[in-house]
């Protein structure tokens, strides 16, 4: 029903079980993300609306990627002279992409040719962190650029580029795929695979092999296969299931992470709610959280040489439906929104599906979520008209005498 502007991309849901298929529509403003779980496909989109200046434009090609963490979304897009690489926070608990962010584009680049125009070849490195970009321009000069997603703010991460290399060559990388050893591959020139080995890394220790010595069987011109990029999610830091609506969860270093000269850690679980439980030294702690949302759990690092260092992993309790107003005020029309919940399969009392309802009329209007696999949460709201307010219908005279005789 829908065409996609630039591509298709999957990401896994928050809650690790269930997954999102996303599009950005063509001749529309609009992401869809769709929910995938046990129950399969659910044909009601999550949309996101976006005042892109792209709906017009005939011959848009480029790319669109998920973090493996399911934190940000990378679109790439050209049509003609113009180009734009643009990052997207997205929220894999509700399918919301927001906070577009202009991190690259044809004008930031100072060319005195006219018609010079950028393609990007966006890839995210296992963890996260880093989001690496291939920029060639209509000269066919090649530079290899990366961006710091861990800094705090969007003018931050922009800031950030750093040329890993620059091609003195012709070279020509196809879509970086991140491999299930935390590598990042490439295929280009049809004689073999460009490996990034370490793109958790800072960039200058990101080793790039161009044309690796991993044979093709013939010559390729297209790109690898395009995989969830969650699956090859790298975190420094592991943690136990999170089973449907418990909020007990144990930790542990991810054991490529965890060198035997490590001396001791400190462990935060971003939940200062839980003091003085926040805080363990354990090597394998569990912490039993506040509440319900996102935590970024940190471990400090210290080593019996060297100075510590950080690792960091963002988690995610699911919210329950008890969070929503018990009830809202009327006054000609009311939407009620459920979509700030984390996504299920969402049936109001009437059958209808969809996360908003236009409401024009009091009542109590009852739903349900289904969270396939952990059961199915009823809710209601209470709707009530508003209290009109009676306004006293006051005169005051417009003359007064001194003395009051009225006259």
């Amino acid at each position: 029903e829908r065409l996609p502007l630039v591509d298709i991309t999957a990401v896994n849901h928050a809650n690790q079980r269930d997954f999102w298929v996303l599009m950005h529509e063509k001749d529309q403003f609009n992401f869809y993300a769709y929910l995938v779980d046990c129950n399969g496909l659910l044909r009601d989109p999550v949309i996101s609306a976006f005042n892109e200046e792209i709906s017009a434009k005939k011959h848009v090609t480029g790319r669109l990627k998920a973090s493996p963490r399911g934190d940000k979304i990378i679109m790439a897009w050209r049509e003609k002279n113009d180009s734009h690489l643009q990052l997207f926070d997205f929220n894999p608990a509700t399918g919301k992409v927001s906070n577009k962010v202009e991190i690259d584009n044809d004008n930031m680049h100072t060319d005195p040719s006219p018609g010079n125009y950028f393609d990007y070849e966006p890839a995210f490195s296992g963890n996260g962190s880093k989001l690496y970009v291939e920029i060639e321009d209509i000269f066919s000069s090649h530079m290899l650029v990366v961006y710091d997603l861990d800094l705090a703010d969007d003018n931050s991460i922009a800031a950030s580029k750093d040329t890993v290399l620059y091609f003195p060559f012709a070279v020509d990388l196809k879509t970086g795929q991140l491999g299930p050893d935390g590598r990042i591959y490439y295929q280009g020139n049809g004689e073999g695979l460009s490996i990034i080995q370490n793109p958790n890394q800072e960039s200058y220790a990101v080793e790039f092999i161009h044309n690796a010595t991993i044979p093709l069987d013939g010559i390729s011109y297209g790109d690898l296969p395009r995989f969830n990029q969650s699956i090859f999610y790298t975190p420094e830091i592991l943690n136990s299931p999170i089973n449907c609506f418990e909020k007990t969860v144990d930790f542990e270093l991810a054991r490529p992470n965890y060198p035997v000269d490590i001396d001791s850690l400190r462990w935060s679980f971003g939940d200062p709610k839980s003091n003085p439980n926040n805080t363990s030294v354990l090597m394998e702690p569990s912490h039993s959280f506040s509440g319900t949302g996102y935590y970024w759990v940190t471990a400090v690092r210290y080593y019996n040489n060297g100075y510590p260092d950080t690792a960091r992993i963002r988690i995610y309790l699911p919210d329950l439906v008890s969070d929503l107003p018990d009830e809202m005020y009327l006054d000609s029309s009311l939407v009620l929104d459920l979509s700030q919940l984390q996504a299920g399969r969402i049936l109001w009392e009437d059958g209808s599906t969809s996360p908003l309802k236009i409401v024009d009329e009091p009542g109590i209007y009852r739903f349900s979520i289904d969270y396939c696999g952990c059961g199915i949460v009823s809710d209601s709201i209470k709707v009530v008209r508003r209290p009109k307010i009676n306004y006293l219908d006051i005169t005051f005279p417009n003359v007064f005498s001194p003395n009051s005789d009225d006259t």
